[in-house]
């Protein structure tokens, strides 16, 4: 339901119109609330409304992967040793005690590893697809 001017709730309005109203007031919202980044650059806030929205209606079952290692996966990549990594995307490395440090690595090294391991998966997918 929708709220009318006045504040009172419309019940003339069918559910997926009332969606669609909710949804752009919403928008409105957030364009008055973040008025500045909107005037400065339009494209930018765009693309950090659908990157939200695409993260909170994800049409895939399951967690979203972590951020830090799809950009660690992407420099592991690219040849950087794991030791630059460690310290650069693990929060609190510098001050962990050894045997936290060990088990943090390990884990993150897991982590970045299985994440690749997926996407050469998908990458192979994809790629058999096409040549169909």
């Amino acid at each position: 339901m929708t709220r009318s001017k006045a504040g009172n709730r419309r019940k003339d309005l069918d559910p997926s119109k009332a969606l669609y109203s909710d949804a752009i007031q919403e928008a409105r919202r957030l364009r008055r609330r973040h008025r500045a980044l909107y005037n400065a650059d339009l494209n930018g806030f765009r693309a950090e409304v659908k990157k939200a929205h695409s993260r909170v209606f994800r049409a895939k079952p399951g967690p979203k992967t972590d951020a830090r290692i799809v950009a660690a996966a992407r420099e592991r990549a690219n040849a950087a040793a794991w030791e630059d990594l460690y310290s650069k995307f693990v929060d609190g490395y510098q001050g962990m005690s050894e045997f936290t440090r060990a088990l943090a690595e390990d884990s993150f090294r897991r982590r970045v590893n299985a994440y690749r391991r997926a996407q050469r998966r998908r990458a192979k997918k994809t790629a058999s697809r096409k040549c169909e």
